[in-house]
């Protein structure tokens, strides 16, 4: 489909947890989802393709032109239309590139979060706060990026709900603090899903 590795790349660790052995490798690829997925960058990158194709003919034929124009004034045109020309296909080859490493990124954070929550990590919010921001490093895997912000989903996490009010020495309870002060707020966060459910 003309794709670089980096899409496909993107696209194979979606399907990775889906394959336990290699005879299931065939079953997995062959989706209409996958099928839709490859066709969507494809479609992009072959978009960018053609008019990379149609501005580099257009600024052959200018260089040409140029070759053949004696005044001055109008080969300077020439020249310019030129570097003009050559500027419009730098920036559609990178754009090309661009959308091919962010669909490769989606997929790799998209590994990362399923990972991350099959060990644990399973607080929506949480995990969106300790993912927002998230940089993906030269041979980074979908794995080593959810050991790295595992670490931090812990933090957020003992953050936003610690582990419980210890009173000062001496004081059995905080000052001025009544048991059951705050159980409406603590069965909002339950029913939220926010913490966890009582134990019984």
């Amino acid at each position: 489909m003309g794709l670089g590795d980096k899409a496909l790349n993107g696209v194979a660790s979606f399907l990775e947890k889906t394959v336990a052995k290699e005879e299931d490798i065939d079953s997995a690829i062959d989706t209409d989802d996958v099928r839709s997925l490859l066709s969507a960058i494809q479609g992009e990158t072959d978009a960018l393709r053609n008019v990379n194709a149609r501005l580099t003919k257009e600024n052959e034929t200018l260089k040409g032109e140029s070759k053949e124009t004696p005044k001055k004034a109008a080969d300077d045109e020439t020249r310019q239309a030129i570097a003009d020309m050559q500027a419009q296909i730098k920036a559609f080859l990178d754009k090309s590139a661009a959308a091919e490493k962010k669909a490769y990124d989606e997929a790799m954070m998209t590994r990362a979060r399923e990972i991350m929550k099959s060990k644990g990590c399973d607080n929506d919010f949480i995990l969106n706060v300790s993912l927002a921001g998230a940089t993906i490093a030269e041979g980074d895997t979908a794995e080593t990026i959810a050991e790295k912000y595992r670490t931090a989903y812990d933090a957020n996490f003992k953050q936003a709900y610690g582990d419980g009010y210890i009173p000062p020495k001496g004081s059995p309870t905080p000052k001025g603090y009544k048991k059951g002060d705050f159980s409406s707020e603590v069965e909002r966060l339950r029913a939220e899903g926010k913490i966890p459910a009582e134990s019984k």
